[in-house]
């Protein structure tokens, strides 16, 4: 797998993994945090990702179905990333905090991912519960 075809992955399961309660936007939020620890460059990582979101920011991404459209940069810097998505039907918006902390002397990164739904829904709109069914 290339390293952008990882970063793609790791922004997808991001998103579709941000979502089970873990108490940091109260209750009846969708809300999530995920901890990678990658052997990749943090710039790298950052580089992508901020591509990523960029490309999946139209409603043309989306033609075909799935939540691969619709994404905000908000801010960007080398450690941190803050981006908005907005679901294409129902149109509940998730922020999206991704911090990017390199280890072992620059060369790799941790990645850690939170994000919560700014919007109270259903636990059955989750989107973790889409991936966590998914074979």
């Amino acid at each position: 797998m290339t390293r952008s075809v990882c970063v793609e992955a790791l922004l997808l399961l991001s998103v579709q993994l941000l979502g089970s309660q873990t108490g940091f936007a109260g209750p009846l939020h969708a809300q999530c945090k995920v901890d990678w620890y990658l052997g990749v460059r943090c710039e790298d990582v950052y580089q992508a990702l901020v591509s990523q979101i960029k490309a999946w920011r139209s409603m043309s991404s989306c033609t075909t179905g799935g939540q691969r459209c619709l994404y905000k940069l908000q801010s960007a810097s080398v450690h941190f990333i803050e981006a908005k998505h907005t679901t294409p039907f129902k149109k509940h918006v998730d922020n999206i905090h991704i911090r990017l902390m390199p280890f072992r002397f620059f060369t790799c990164c941790h990645i850690s991912v939170r994000s919560f739904s700014s919007s109270c829904i259903s636990i059955h709109l989750n989107l973790c519960n889409d991936i966590m069914t998914c074979n």
